[in-house]
C-alpha cells in the first residue's frame, strides 16, 4: 500500500487587502494551500485554478473577485511546489505560513487515479467556501478535492485555517523543502 504525504499551510492572510505586507504574494500564499507529495517525483501536486481560468479572467484579482462571489472556476492538478517552498521561506521570517505535513496510506487504484487527474489534466470545479467552510455540489478547494478518492485526510473543510488545525492534531511534523 503507497503511502503519500499530505502538506498544507495556513495563508499569510490578506487575500482580499490591499494594505497587507504580502498583497504581491500569489493568491495561494496569502490564502493557503493543500498539497499532496509521493504522487508524482519531486512534485507537490495541489488542485487550483487552471492557468486558462486565469487568462479567463484577465487577471489574478479579476480571479479572485470571482471566487469571492461564489462563481466556480475550472480547476486543475498542477506541480505547485514553488507556492510551498515560498510559504515555508515567508514562515521562517515570521508569517503564520508553516507548512505541515502528515502521512497517509492509500491504494495503488487511488495513486493511479490521482496521477490520471494529474497527467490528463482533468478539470473540475473550484471555489472558495462559504462561511462554515462547505461548498455546492461537485465543487471543491485544495483542501476538499482530495474527499473524492479513496483516501482519509485530516478534515472534511474547506478552511484552511481548520484544515492545518486538524492536520496538527492528528501528529503532523514541519515540513521543509
Amino acid at each position: 500500500m503507497p503511502a503519500i504525504q499530505i502538506v498544507a499551510f495556513r495563508g499569510t492572510g490578506g487575500v482580499f487587502d490591499e494594505t497587507s505586507p504580502y498583497h504581491n504574494e500569489p493568491a495561494l500564499i496569502r490564502a493557503g494551500h493543500v498539497a499532496v507529495a509521493g504522487v508524482m517525483p519531486g512534485a507537490l501536486i495541489g488542485f487550483s485554478p487552471s492557468p486558462d481560468a486565469v487568462q479567463i479572467a484577465g487577471t489574478e484579482a479579476a480571479l479572485l473577485e470571482k471566487l469571492q462571489r461564489h462563481i466556480a472556476q475550472a480547476g486543475i492538478l498542477q506541480d505547485d511546489s514553488s507556492i510551498f517552498r515560498r510559504a515555508a521561506e515567508l514562515a521562517e521570517d515570521g508569517a503564520r505560513c508553516s507548512v505541515w505535513q502528515v502521512t497517509v496510506n492509500i491504494t495503488d487504484e487511488t495513486l493511479e487515479q490521482i496521477k490520471a487527474w494529474y497527467n490528463q489534466q482533468k478539470m473540475a470545479r473550484y471555489n472558495f467556501p462559504d462561511d462554515e467552510g462547505k461548498f455546492a455540489a461537485g465543487e471543491y478547494n485544495c483542501a476538499t478535492f482530495w474527499d473524492q478518492f479513496d483516501m482519509e485526510t485530516p478534515a472534511d473543510t474547506g478552511s484552511i485555517k481548520n484544515y492545518v488545525r486538524a492536520m496538527k492534531l492528528k501528529g503532523a511534523t514541519q515540513w521543509h523543502p
